[in-house]
């Protein structure tokens, strides 16, 4: 692993977070509307806005977007503007997790590291068409439990 790849675990590990994300969407064609779950893998990391050239160095090693955080009542009252980064691909999450799984410390998050690494493996299997295919009920739990706080 290079030097540059350690940084960004010990980094992720401390202000990342991995999640699947999904949504209900519906399509209309020929006047039929079809309902389906689209399903996103996404590894982000938020950051105060006087530390947004940190996110412009992983944006142009790793790829991803970036975006200004909205601070309003609800999420950040009180807070400074914040930018996050964000990868959604999930080829490349799938490169990035296999370089988080090489982390010798048990870091709080991994769990959900790993289920985005086991989702990406899954989804690449599927092809460009999913088919109806869906991913195992066990992993939404997974999920759930690795984003709560673990004493």
């Amino acid at each position: 692993m290079k030097q540059i790849d350690r940084e960004f675990v010990g980094f992720f590990f401390g202000d990342g977070s991995a999640t699947l994300l999904q949504y209900n969407r519906k399509t209309r064609y020929k006047g039929k509307v079809k309902d389906y779950l689209l399903t996103r893998v996404q590894l982000a990391i938020v950051q105060r806005a006087d530390n947004l050239p940190l996110l412009k160095k992983i944006q142009k090693r790793y790829g991803g977007s970036i975006y200004k955080r909205n601070v309003n009542k609800h999420n950040m009252a009180g807070t400074k503007p914040a930018f996050q980064w964000i990868m959604t691909n999930f080829v490349k999450v799938k490169k990035l997790t296999d370089i988080l799984l090489q982390a010798e410390f048990p870091y709080r998050n991994i769990d959900a590291v790993k289920l985005v690494n086991e989702y990406c493996i899954w989804r690449s299997k599927q092809g460009t068409k999913l088919n109806g295919a869906k991913f195992p009920k066990e992993w939404k739990e997974r999920l759930k439990k690795s984003h709560k706080y673990q004493e």
